[in-house]
């Protein structure tokens, strides 16, 4: 039994010797790599690489940025790629990237420049976020700095899942998704947006805004309102986030309210040659905070914000589809939706489906309750 096992082991080991093999010191981790389109339709590609420590007789890491950003042109993104093995020394690691950046030029010119290489390269990591810069490029939102986290690769991809929980504006978008949504006739891609904004005098990226796509090029924004309201959209259930509504016995007062889950429903109906997308949104939340005196938690104050937060749900709602609909988008996969309930029909509409989604009739419904009131019962009143 043992001699069987040394020949496996043995085996084993010529099978493996024809891999490369690497010396750590001869490797450096990307923790992003942001993707643009420069003159001369030449790819661009940035990397952000964690500054390896120096060694004793390198000297000393003092006032050194903790990263380095390196860029190579190409006329497609491998060779952009190689060509940052001009100036660098090491193998880069681009399984550790957790982060995807789209230029804006890039993203309004054609993304699918750059689809085959991340679909296609095994060095690529599908669960990676995918974003679109905004009024910045993405080596300027590699070379910016954020509060507590020494590299913004890292912290980009934290501050949107956090976001999401807490605020719940913008969505997360993993490469995987981007993929499908890109390959798939019906559905069309929407990316979250980042920007540099100034924070302590330093350059600092900012989440604002989704990019939403038709096809393989950008089409349009949502701004922040529109974000929320797509994400109320979003298929199966959703979890955290907030949302104002104003007060019910002042209008210019405000109440906020904690998003504890949702779900959207959506069917299309089709009579006589005329779409109707029926959207119906269940959810329930917290009463967090009001920035008023007025006696909110009576049975009748819930009443009148539960009705208020449907209201507010629906039109953040509208004012998404308004604005996919303005820029032929069709983010939410409403033609994916007639292809899975009515493929006849979708045969005959397929094509010119661009066209036709700006004039889909849509019903919105919600019904949205208020359970907890945290630590107290009654509103705080100053005496």
């Amino acid at each position: 039994m043992k001699k069987h096992l040394l020949i496996f082991m043995f085996l084993c080991l010529l099978g493996s010797a024809g891999c490369q093999a690497r010396e750590v010191n001869d490797t450096v981790v990307p923790t992003a790599l942001g993707f643009e389109l420069e003159n001369d339709n030449q790819l661009k590609l940035s990397m952000q690489l964690a500054q390896p420590k120096p060694s004793q007789q390198g000297g000393s890491s003092q006032g050194q940025k903790p990263f380095i950003v390196l860029s190579g042109l190409g006329r497609t993104a491998t060779e952009a790629s190689r060509q940052i093995s001009l100036n660098n020394p090491r193998f880069r690691l681009l399984s550790q990237a957790s982060l995807y950046l789209m230029g804006e030029k890039l993203a309004r010119h054609d993304l699918s420049v750059c689809a085959d290489v991340l679909s296609r390269s095994p060095d690529i990591r599908e669960s990676a976020i995918i974003m679109v810069t905004n009024g910045s490029t993405p080596e300027e939102i590699l070379n910016a700095s954020v509060p507590m986290e020494p590299y913004s690769g890292t912290a980009l991809p934290k501050m949107i899942r956090i976001q999401e929980r807490l605020l719940g504006v913008y969505q997360p978008v993993t490469l995987q998704e981007f993929l499908y949504r890109l390959s798939s006739p019906g559905i069309d891609v929407a990316l979250p947006e980042v920007t540099v904004t100034e924070n302590n005098g330093q350059p600092a990226p900012l989440l604002n805004g989704t990019a939403i796509f038709k096809g393989a090029k950008m089409a349009g924004e949502l701004n922040e309102r529109e974000s929320r309201g797509y994400r109320w959209m979003k298929a199966g259930n959703i979890q955290g986030g907030m949302f104002m509504i104003p007060s019910p016995r002042h209008r210019n007062r405000h109440v906020a309210l904690e998003i504890l889950r949702s779900n959207a429903k959506v069917t299309p109906e089709i009579k006589d040659g005329s779409i109707l997308i029926k959207i119906d949104v269940t959810g329930e939340g917290n009463f967090y905070e009001q920035n008023s005196s007025d006696q909110l938690l009576t049975s009748q104050g819930i009443k009148d914000m539960e009705k208020m937060a449907d209201q507010v749900i629906a039109a953040d709602i509208r004012a998404a589809i308004s604005r996919a609909q303005e820029s032929q988008s069709d983010i939410f996969g409403w033609g994916k939706l007639i292809n899975d309930h009515y493929p006849e029909s979708w045969r005959t509409m397929q094509k010119n489906w661009s066209d036709i989604f700006p004039t889909v009739e849509s019903r919105v419904k919600v019904d949205f309750s208020i359970r907890r009131t945290y630590l107290f019962q009654k509103s705080f009143r100053v005496q």
